[in-house]
């Protein structure tokens, strides 16, 4: 340690116990003002002037009684002045005198009680140096207490708990984005509200990637499954969806979405549009079934461009196969089987499952579930399932009482929905409720680019964050959690060469900065997440986890089916267009298939 900062200390130690004697002096001060004018105060109550005047001579008189006992003193009788001495006053008024005194005496002894408001008073300027430490919250927004924030939702209704927060009803259909790494507690969130959600009886579609929702909450008797390679699945007729050729473009979207980070977009195009005419042919045509779908877009390219040409809907599908030798004929078909190879394995049925009805009379829960090992085949009919449902959820009039729950845990395993934004943005006048659940932004910028993934998070008024290991996706939550404006103290110490010259000055200054930093998100303890719901300030929680039952199989491959011989076909599809692209570009579109 360096002279320097020995003689800092010392001088530092010395002015602080200087300001604390002067302190306590001060206080010892200001009681004793206090006691002496109770003292007086008690005097000039008790005793009428003259009253006063004779006892002040009495207390006179003993001081001279015992060093002068001669000392003259008048002494006033019926008008007339008496010559005594101090000793005779002192005597004549001794009883009346030292009755007086003793009652001073203990009004002077119980008035010490004023002394102890010395410690109040070291609590009180305690009080006033905590106060001018603290920080100052002036603007912008803060972090509550789960009981802060409880009792600030106390006054609308709340059903749904996250951790130990209530959500207000008004904050479930303005949507909520859920975020954090894997293992961090998105899974116990969501388990948590499918179970509130369930007991409240709401009716709520659940998709579900891992297969854990559909082993803990799938009731039969009351609930519904889709996954067209489950042998539990309703068998979903999508030409039951299908009412108007704007429905058959929205579908054929989803079914094979543009893909946006790609120098090559005319083979989703291209596949998108022979698709499009396919279904268009089988509509007009009456043949409403998967295997006479599967029929078309199996046919060789020249017999199928034959079709198309006659086709209302379909000219722009034929021209892109009409010469079966050329390689981008091969390219557009391969695409076309990679995305629609689903087809061929769903089962037609004479009462087919249809999304609009259900959305309109259904109840329970529908769930969605899908089959990591498989999820290549099953992403493109999931994700045309899921924006059927948004499709016909925006169609239906308008009711905020209604309520009916979309919760998308893992939205990055979904092709580009291709009604994604307007179902956040008018879904709520219908009572839809959206949860989506992500990883990292990342996910969403390789499927919807980043104006887009603005757009779909700016559209969820509650935030659920939970830790994340991507800086870039840390960075943008602290930026979307916002700043806060305060004014925090500061002190400064100046050392004189003479103790008059030792001052402190006590200031604030204005310090703008972010509510949680980047480190901070990305160092969140798993099963901890900060939880904002609009037009309220956030909050911090920590979920409990529970044990569930596995009540269902997360899957049950029908048996009629040989997953080893999907998985097959499926990377001969993928093979097979890698070997058509021009220049080995496309095995790179195709891996972020």
């Amino acid at each position: 340690m360096s002279n320097g900062k020995a003689y800092t200390g010392f001088e530092s130690w010395k002015y602080n116990l200087k300001m604390s004697l002067r302190m306590r002096l001060f206080i010892l001060l200001a009681l004793t003002a206090v006691y002496l004018g109770f003292i007086g105060a008690y005097i000039l109550l008790k005793y009428h002037t003259e009253e006063i005047k004779i006892l002040a001579k009495w207390t006179a008189s003993a001081f001279w009684a015992h060093f002068l006992p001669k000392y003259p003193f008048n002494l006033v009788h019926e008008g007339e002045i008496f010559k005594v001495t101090a000793a005779r006053y002192y005597e004549i008024f001794y009883e009346i005198g030292i009755e007086h005194i003793n009652m001073l005496k203990t009004f002077a002894v119980k008035s010490l009680l004023v002394y102890l408001g010395y410690f109040p008073a070291i609590w009180f300027f305690k009080k006033k140096a905590n106060e001018h430490s603290a920080e100052d919250f002036r603007r912008g927004t803060e972090i509550l207490t789960p009981k802060q924030l409880n009792k600030l939702t106390k006054k609308e209704k709340c059903y749904l708990k996250i951790g130990e927060i209530n959500m207000p009803v008004s904050a479930e259909n303005k949507h909520c984005f859920i975020v954090g790494r894997p293992g961090t507690g998105k899974t116990v969130l969501t388990s948590a509200l499918i179970e509130q959600i369930r007991a409240r009886g709401d009716k709520a579609v659940i998709y579900d990637f891992k297969g854990d929702y559909v082993s803990r909450f799938y009731d039969p008797e009351k609930d519904l499954l889709f996954n067209p390679l489950d042998s539990r699945s309703v068998s979903w007729n999508i030409f039951a969806d299908m009412h108007t050729p704007m429905d058959i473009t929205s579908m054929t979207s989803s079914l094979i979405p543009e893909l946006p980070h790609t120098s090559q977009p005319f083979f989703n195009l291209a596949a998108k549009d022979v698709l499009n005419g396919a279904f268009s042919y089988l509509y007009s045509t009456k043949r409403k079934s998967y295997a006479a779908l599967w029929e078309v877009i199996s046919k060789a390219p020249e017999e199928l461009s034959e079709i198309l040409k006659n086709t209302k809907g379909g000219t722009a599908g034929a021209i892109h196969i009409a010469d079966p030798a050329n390689k981008q004929t091969g390219s557009v078909m391969s695409t076309l089987h990679l995305y629609s190879k689903i087809f061929e394995y769903m089962q037609d049925s004479e009462k087919g499952f249809s999304i609009g009805d259900w959305i309109k009379n259904g109840s329970g829960i529908l769930f969605i579930s899908n089959y990591a090992e498989l999820k290549e085949t099953l992403r493109p009919i999931l994700t045309v399932f899921i924006d059927t449902i948004a499709r016909n959820l925006l169609a239906q009039p308008e009711n905020t009482a209604n309520r009916l729950f979309l919760m998308i845990d893992e939205f990055g395993t979904l092709q580009k929905m291709q009604k994604i934004i307007e179902l956040l943005n008018l879904s709520r006048s219908k009572g839809g409720a959206v949860f989506l659940g992500i990883q990292d932004i990342g996910q969403i910028d390789n499927i919807y680019g980043k104006e887009l993934r603005s757009s779909i998070i700016n559209a969820c008024g509650t935030n659920v964050i939970f830790g994340v290991n991507d800086p870039d996706t840390a960075d943008f939550l602290s930026r979307k959690i916002g700043d806060r404006e305060y004014k925090t103290p500061y002190s400064g110490f100046t050392v004189g060469s003479a103790d008059e010259r030792n001052a402190l000055s006590l200031n604030k200054q204005r310090v703008k900065e972010p509510l949680m930093i980047s480190s901070e998100i990305m160092q969140l303890p798993d099963l901890k997440c900060f939880v904002r719901f609009p037009n309220f300030s956030g909050s911090v929680t920590t979920l409990k986890p529970k044990s569930y039952m596995e009540v269902q199989p997360s899957f049950l491959m029908r048996p009629d089916l040989s997953l080893d011989n999907i998985f097959l076909e499926c990377r001969e599809i993928l093979s097979e267009l890698n070997l058509k692209a021009r220049g080995g570009k496309g095995v790179a579109e195709i891996e972020k298939f």
